[in-house]
């Protein structure tokens, strides 16, 4: 709307919103008919930056085959490659977490008829015992144990460290049901006060394209959580992200590209609420109530403001002969004139604008404060997504 774009257009749309007639009407319904909108198009811009919404016990379980069967021959291939284990990875074993973890990967090996060698573990044996240190992993962590499982993460990371690029390749395109499921799970608190931008930032370095990726799902789904919990959904979503640290978040997590193209669109929501409450909130300021005196306190004056009280003693005069009624009924078209064009999306309506107005010295108020606007002067502030 073009009443988005300054302080002295928003005061005419206030103006005119308060005032009898069908300009009243035309403004109010207008900016009713936005903000009844938002909460939708703030999730058109969710789903564009951050992915679609959907079901997260159901997206769980979609993901987690979808990447199994995509790694499948990734795997095949990297079992197939030559290895030899070093003397590091020998001493993880012989730890007590690591002499957990082989004896639970050599029943699995043997339910599947491979044998397993502690001195000697081929890929699919070294993936085996990496598999069974994620079960531990897993298993600390519901018991609520951060430290352990910290400890038993760096120790897996170090076991795997010298495996050969083609595993490395296989687990970065999946590492495991139960590191997508934990994901998802980090990604819908991650816009919690508790976790920290830089906690963030170290969690998705250490994950894999399909971790990443069921993160991302799960900080859409808190969004949406967020919105279906809260009276004002858009209003709240708008203050998740006035907060510095929820914006680096998001950048940390969609990269600074996709991030401020959210963040713009929210940005746009705050320009588009600004306008609202300032045209229908009870609040009544100095440019308020100049702007109405503009256009419409006391007939005589509202002929003298629409004529040009420049006009003089025949412009006076004129306003002078018009009776009360029709006097109200002239300003009435007139406001109604103005609320289209202000509740429009042209910027050449603002010639047309300025001109209802007639004070040249109005005129150049306006165009300052477009100038002023900066970033808000853009295409998203007037398109038919108002």
């Amino acid at each position: 709307m073009l009443a988005d774009l300054g302080p002295n257009l928003r005061a005419d749309a206030a103006a005119i919103a308060n005032s009898p007639g069908p300009g009243q009407k035309i403004m109010r319904d207008a900016l009713q008919q936005r903000t009844t909108s938002a909460p939708q198009r703030i999730r058109v811009d969710a789903d564009a930056t951050l992915g679609q919404n959907v079901d997260a016990v159901a997206a769980r379980q979609a993901m987690v085959e979808q990447r199994a069967t995509q790694a499948a021959p990734l795997y095949q291939k990297a079992y197939s490659e030559p290895f030899t284990m070093t003397d590091a990875q020998k001493n993880i074993l012989k730890a007590p977490a690591g002499r957990a973890a082989f004896a639970k990967a050599q029943r699995l090996a043997q339910n599947e008829g491979i044998p397993l060698n502690p001195e000697a573990l081929d890929v699919r044996g070294l993936d085996l015992v990496k598999r069974s240190l994620d079960d531990q992993i897993e298993a600390v962590k519901r018991a609520g144990k951060g430290n352990e499982a910290r400890i038993l993460t760096q120790m897996k990371d170090r076991f795997i460290k010298d495996a050969p690029s083609s595993y490395k390749q296989a687990l970065d395109s999946f590492s495991g049901p139960s590191q997508i499921i934990d994901a998802m799970d980090q990604g819908q608190s991650l816009f919690n006060r508790k976790v920290p931008a830089g906690q963030v930032k170290a969690d998705v370095a250490r994950m894999s394209a399909g971790e990443r990726e069921a993160f991302i799902q799960g900080a859409r789904s808190q969004i949406e959580e967020i919105m279906a919990n809260s009276a004002n959904d858009a209003l709240t979503v708008r203050k998740l992200f006035r907060e510095e640290g929820n914006r680096r978040k998001l950048e940390l997590v969609l990269g600074k590209g996709n991030a401020n193209k959210f963040l713009s669109a929210l940005q746009r929501e705050e320009a588009f609420a600004e306008t609202a409450y300032t045209a229908t909130g009870n609040s009544v300021t100095a440019a308020r109530q100049a702007s109405q005196r503009r256009w419409g306190e006391g007939d005589k004056g509202v002929i003298e403001t629409l004529l040009n009280t420049d006009f003089g003693s025949a412009g006076r005069k004129a306003a002078n002969a018009l009776s009360g009624r029709a006097a109200a009924r002239a300003a009435e078209m007139e406001r109604a004139t103005a609320a289209r064009l202000l509740s429009g999306q042209s910027l050449n309506s603002l010639s047309q604008l300025e001109g209802l107005v007639g004070r040249a010295g109005r005129a150049g108020d306006t165009v300052g404060s477009l100038s002023q606007l900066g970033l808000l002067i853009s295409p998203q502030l007037l398109t038919n997504r108002q």
